[in-house]
C-alpha cells in the first residue's frame, strides 16, 4: 500500500514541478507540512486543495474575461 501511495505522490509531484507554478508548489509543500508535522487528516487537506483549485479556476476565468 505504501508503495502505491509513494508512486502516486512522486508522479503528481513531478507534474507539479513541471508546471513551475508557485501556487501549486506552495500548496504541495503546505499539504506535506500539514500532514507530516501537524497530523491533519488527509480529507481536510484534500478539501483545502479543492478550494484552492476552485479559487484559481475562478481567478483565471475572470482574468480571461477581462482580456476579451
Amino acid at each position: 500500500m505504501a508503495a502505491v501511495i509513494l508512486d502516486v505522490v512522486a508522479g503528481l509531484g513531478a507534474n507539479v514541478l513541471k508546471t513551475k507554478s508557485p501556487t501549486h508548489m506552495v500548496t504541495m509543500v503546505a499539504a506535506f507540512i500539514a500532514t507530516f508535522f501537524f497530523n491533519i487528516n488527509v480529507i481536510y487537506i484534500l478539501l483545502a486543495a479543492v478550494c484552492v483549485g476552485i479559487a484559481l479556476a475562478i481567478y483565471d476565468r475572470k482574468k480571461k474575461e477581462e482580456k476579451a
